[in-house]
């Protein structure tokens, strides 16, 4: 009979005998069924954990005297410890009519100078401005650290544009392998300099355990990476200016959907818990009627919800900052994020969120729709993943839409500074203009025509046969 355990020393502890397989607390079986980690890895591809051995209960017994009197048994981890535990977040941009998410030219990049990255690091001077709201995600490892780690992100609809520490992934794919986990920090030279200033020093002041990375010896106490997604808004905002509605027009439920309204007056701020997903068609005689959409008519494939807001309040008042910034934190918190994720989210965010002159939507994505978008596998297995992932509207003012089919008529206007101010307007609106624009090529006014049509491919837009 072999018996195969982890040659590690540890502090004596309470084993338990249960039938014939002896297990300790806190931990998987020492002995016993047979489990085994899955890896993709060629390396170590079906190397068991445990090898299943079973004996009889006579001489499960002696293997358990005689563990307990060598101090030999699997890994000691107390009962106290904290689990092993991964977390993410993500904060994800996007416009109605968009193609996709984080759009590689329209949002400047939050990484440093030491990070390759495929976005723009500023303004430059006589190019269309990228918005200065960054796209990001951020994974932190926390608790007690396991023999070795390995972390695959899928992004089986995009790209990854920029990450941190460089992972071994292709196109649509972002793999940490073989990583070791420690609580301590083994070498400070592993630690890359990082201007005082960057959000990269209070990410490493989370908490995290230090990933220490085979190549090249880096070390770091998080990942970082900006993802470009080809999923669109889930949500559309309809009404105004009175009275706002929320339509989902995905297939998931959408969670802590927020509506920031703005004028001259005031900031008006809603809250909405959950935004149904739309039901499913049901066959038979007499259907559930659809939600109306935003021309009147049902539409089975989306569901519309009032959603509330508040007065108009100063930016300047507790109760602002109490339903904008208090509530945010609240509702991450209750998601899952540790209080410091919470405040550095919140540092890098909430300027955009609360202080724009426009309209904005910011909603959290459910965790089916996050593992639809962007896969997450994380070894060892028996590690808990908590996933956070906020998507930003931008461009949602339903009254926006009224205003993409004056400024389309303006592009034949008699007045030349009339047709100019037309088209530069209709470029700061981004793709929302674009089904009006493409509308606009059957116009019977050539000039018309040609500034559309500059638009269009302007939003690398193909201009159709006709």
């Amino acid at each position: 009979m072999i018996i195969l355990l982890k040659h590690q020393h540890s502090a004596p502890q309470a084993l338990t005998l249960v039938g014939n397989r002896i297990v300790k607390p806190g931990r998987q079986l020492c002995l016993g069924d047979r489990q085994e980690r899955h890896h993709e890895d060629p390396r170590r591809a079906g190397v068991p954990v445990f090898q299943q051995v079973r004996f009889p209960l006579p001489v499960a017994l002696l293997c358990f005297a005689a563990m307990y009197a060598a101090l030999i048994g699997c890994p000691a981890i107390a009962d106290d410890a904290p689990a092993f535990e991964v977390h993410e977040w993500s904060v994800w941009v996007g416009e109605p009519q968009a193609k996709g998410m984080n759009s590689q030219i329209d949002y400047l990049s939050a990484m440093p100078g030491l990070v390759e990255t495929e976005r723009s690091r500023r303004r430059e001077p006589g190019k269309s401005s990228p918005s200065a709201m960054t796209p990001l995600s951020v994974m932190t490892l926390y608790g007690q650290p396991p023999e070795f780690v390995d972390l695959d992100l899928k992004v089986p609809s995009g790209r990854p544009i920029a990450h941190w520490p460089k992972s071994e992934g292709k196109s649509n794919r972002l793999r940490w392998l073989d990583l070791k986990v420690t609580k301590e920090l083994l070498n400070p030279e592993g630690i890359a300099a990082i201007p005082a200033a960057h959000w990269f020093h209070q990410a490493r002041d989370l908490g995290g355990l230090y990933l220490n990375f085979r190549k090249g010896g880096r070390i770091e106490r998080f990942l970082t990476y900006d993802l470009e997604l080809q999923a669109t808004l889930p949500a559309r905002v309809d009404g105004g200016p009175d009275q706002y509605k929320i339509a989902n027009i995905s297939k998931h439920k959408l969670n802590d959907v927020l509506l920031i309204v703005p004028d001259d007056q005031g900031v008006r701020v809603g809250w909405l818990d959950v935004a149904n997903a739309p039901t499913p068609a049901v066959a038979g005689p007499n259907p559930p009627p659809a939600q109306p959409n935003a021309t009147g008519q049902p539409d089975p494939k989306e569901t519309v919800t009032d959603i509330t807001l508040s007065e108009r309040l100063k930016p300047d008042s507790e109760e602002f900052q109490q339903k904008t910034s208090g509530e945010l934190k609240r509702r991450l918190t209750a998601a899952g994020m540790t209080e410091g994720e919470v405040e550095l989210l919140h540092s890098l965010y909430a300027k955009h969120f609360f202080d724009s002159n426009e309209v904005q939507l910011v909603l959290r994505l459910s965790s089916e729709a996050l593992d639809e978008i962007t896969p997450l596998a994380v070894e060892p297995e028996t590690a808990k993943v908590k996933r956070v992932a906020l998507m930003v509207g931008r461009k949602v003012d339903p009254r926006l839409r009224e205003d993409v089919q004056k400024l389309i008529a303006n592009l034949g206007d008699a007045s030349y500074a009339q047709r100019e101010n037309a088209e530069k307007r209709l470029k700061d609106l981004g793709r929302l203009a674009i089904p009006n624009l493409k509308e606009a090529l059957k116009n019977k006014d050539l000039e018309v025509v040609m500034r559309a049509e500059r638009l269009l491919l302007g939003h690398k837009e193909q201009l159709g046969t006709e």
